[in-house]
């Protein structure tokens, strides 16, 4: 009795079938099962979010739902006779670089304004000006032992700052992306300076500055150097150390998005990402403390930058790159 039991239960188990419900939050994918044990495959064209395989041989199937453009779904089913399963899929949309056959606006820095300064001085009658982008023009001017540093927007002349004439030969100007601020440098000394305010705050920074990029925080900034990114509060003329990334962009889904670069070891250890040998594009919510990765990339990326309608990657020769996620 217990031999044709279990052949009922076998021929049963073979001439039944079984119905998968397959409920996506897109309207357009694949949908492929897999089973390694009776060595079927099916695969469907879904046409609707809510997509229906029948006559399924009851199995445990491999289940791939995929679609151009979106990060491919693995899971897994189990299948029993004359049973529908039902599985839900979220399909996230594929994250991905896109070049935008532009490039940066390279902020100018000055690293050969001693010698104008000093050319402007041997004609002392003659106002010496550098642009920065195409709106605003500063120049500097000789006044007893004072190197004067002068703002004029077209419509007004505004004296910023003053330095030490014997500064000439050192002196430097960072400009700050997107604002209408510059740095002046002499030695480890910055002088941040705004047009608009007409102010100026200094302080003592050993590092060299790679770049400085404004917040919607008009009293924020970012100060990224070669090794380390650095947070400027202008309020309280302050200077803290970013310790968790080298480069990143604060936008307005409370996320950071920053990259882990192929060199950093430490840190590839520190968040447990494997070593591929290409750079890791992060996104974290500082919020729900999720993080994930968004992409890995081969591209040499120098810099990124947000703008308002999203965040921007460039590479060593300023091409640059709109991040779709």
């Amino acid at each position: 009795m217990l031999f044709f039991g279990w052949l009922f239960y076998v021929v049963n188990l073979l001439l039944s079938t079984s119905s998968i419900i397959v409920k996506n939050n897109i309207s357009s994918y694949d949908l492929v099962l897999i089973s390694e044990s009776s060595k079927k495959t099916y695969n469907k064209k879904c046409e609707s979010q809510e997509c229906i395989i029948e006559n399924v041989k009851p199995w445990s199937y491999d289940v791939l739902v995929s679609s151009q453009g979106y990060v491919n779904v693995t899971t897994s089913v189990q299948l029993f006779p004359k049973k529908q399963a039902t599985l839900d899929v979220l399909l996230k949309k594929e994250v991905t670089l896109i070049e935008t056959n532009k490039t940066l606006y390279e902020p100018k820095t000055w690293t050969n304004a001693q010698e104008n300064i000093k050319e402007m001085i041997k004609i002392k009658s003659q106002k010496f000006y550098k642009e920065i982008a195409d709106k605003w023009v500063f120049y500097f001017e000789e006044n007893e032992s004072k190197l004067n540093l002068y703002f004029y927007d077209y419509f007004t002349t505004i004296k910023l700052a003053d330095f030490n004439a014997e500064w000439v030969k050192k002196i430097d100007i960072i400009d700050v992306i997107w604002d209408n601020k510059i740095i002046a440098k002499v030695d480890d000394i910055y002088t941040f300076i705004d047009f608009k305010t007409n102010s100026s705050k200094s302080f003592t920074f050993k590092q060299e500055f790679k770049y400085v990029k404004s917040t919607d925080n008009n009293n924020f900034y970012i100060v990224v150097t070669p090794e380390w990114s650095f947070n400027y509060n202008v309020w309280e003329n302050k200077l803290d150390y970013f310790y968790a990334f080298k480069d990143y962009v604060f936008d307005n889904d409370n996320e950071y998005i920053w990259v882990v670069y192929k060199d950093e070891k430490q840190k590839l250890d520190l968040y447990s990402l494997e070593q591929t040998g290409k750079n890791y594009i992060i996104k974290y919510n500082f919020i729900t403390k999720q993080r994930d990765v968004l992409l890995q990339t081969d591209m040499n990326i120098d810099r990124i930058l947000i703008k308002k309608d999203g965040i921007y990657f460039y590479d060593e020769k300023l091409n640059e790159y709109f991040l779709e996620k």
